[in-house]
């Protein structure tokens, strides 16, 4: 992947940090200045790295999910540095924050070369790139930072796969991979709305290569969604977004109502008989059906047939009654999506003690 496109969003934050910090005044004017005199706390740990100590070590802090946006300026740390370096951005009030720190070798401010460290917030091991800081009412520590000597990000992830039709409410599963230059394990990032108002999602770490990154989703509404992805390797580089994959969502309807079961209207008690019914699906789904042997009374619901077609195709339970009586047998159908259908009419059984 070429230079330009190493960690992408990452480097761009970084550049950025690295421009308005030479009008240092008015980036501290931008670091939580409030008129409004709220409580302020501080996140604060340690910056790891194992390389040479030359340059300032720069600390910054996004207030939201890291993109293009220019990052405010945390702490600074003038050459010499030494490494375990700790540190603690003050002023903060109550929200998310994203950590992230580099380590200037030439003193040029940046952009960062491609043998200058750079590093994110990965404290918690959560999925992506960088973990949300959540402060809330209390000062937060030991939010630590590796700095890596270099790092690529991850290709562009293969477009996502998976069913193309769903009904609302209907779970699939979406695969995706990619290849890291580096070797390095990665994440996804679905957005599950592409072209629309988008919906993300991320994966847990996989190995990249030839395993798949893998997520289940279903949508609440019927509409036509493009599915895309894009990797993030466990120092932070992004991909960029994958190709997208069109997934049709329409609404589910319930099947119609059975027909009346068919089967002996008139047995003796204790015999074994059987009883059929059939109904159809607007959505032509498979369908199974429970039987309620005593709908006209305390009910006696049998468990559910396996799934067939429907249509022509008959559903069928046996069963026998115990104790001599006149029972109402009805049927309801359930589609494969779980949608249930009104009850049948009744078939009116007279079960005697003998014959």
């Amino acid at each position: 992947m070429q230079t330009s496109r190493v960690k992408k969003g990452l480097v761009v934050g970084i550049f950025l940090l690295f421009v308005a910090i030479n009008v240092l005044p008015s980036i501290t004017k931008n670091v939580k200045a409030d008129p409004i005199e709220e409580p302020t706390y501080t996140i604060s740990g340690t910056i790891y790295y194992e390389g040479p100590s030359i340059g300032n070590l720069i600390i910054g802090y996004f207030d939201e999910y890291p993109s293009d946006q220019a990052p405010y300026l945390g702490a600074f740390i003038p050459s010499p540095v030494t490494f375990p370096a700790t540190y603690t951005i003050l002023g903060l009030t109550n929200g998310t924050y994203y950590v992230i720190a580099f380590l200037d070798y030439d003193g040029d401010m940046g952009p960062p070369e491609p043998d200058e460290p750079v590093g994110v917030a990965i404290n918690n091991t959560l999925q992506q790139g960088f973990d949300p800081l959540v402060v809330n009412g209390a000062n937060v520590n030991g939010i630590d930072v590796t700095l890596w000597q270099t790092n690529n990000p991850p290709n562009t992830p293969s477009a996502p796969t998976g069913r193309s039709e769903l009904v609302v409410g209907q779970k699939a599963m979406y695969f995706t991979n990619t290849t890291d230059p580096d070797g390095d394990r990665v994440s996804y990032l679905f957005d599950w709305d592409a072209a629309g108002s988008h919906d993300y999602t991320w994966t847990p770490l996989f190995d990249s290569g030839p395993y798949y990154g893998r997520m289940s989703h279903s949508w609440d509404s019927p509409g036509t969604y493009v599915v895309k992805a894009r990797a993030s390797d466990h120092h932070g580089g992004l991909s960029d977004w994958s190709d997208g994959f069109t997934v049709t969502v329409v609404e589910n309807h319930p099947p119609n109502a059975p027909n009346t079961p068919a089967g002996p209207a008139r047995i003796v008690v204790n015999r074994t008989v059987v009883y059929v019914t059939s109904t159809t699906d607007p959505d032509g789904d498979r369908v199974a059906y429970m039987f309620d042997w005593d709908a006209a009374g305390a009910h006696d619901y049998s468990s559910w047939t396996g799934l067939m077609n429907s249509g022509p195709y008959y559903g069928r339970m046996l069963h026998a009654w115990t104790v001599p009586g006149t029972y109402v047998v009805k049927v309801q159908a359930r589609d494969e999506h779980g949608a249930l259908s009104d009850w049948s009419d009744g078939l009116t059984v007279t079960v005697r003690s003998t014959g």
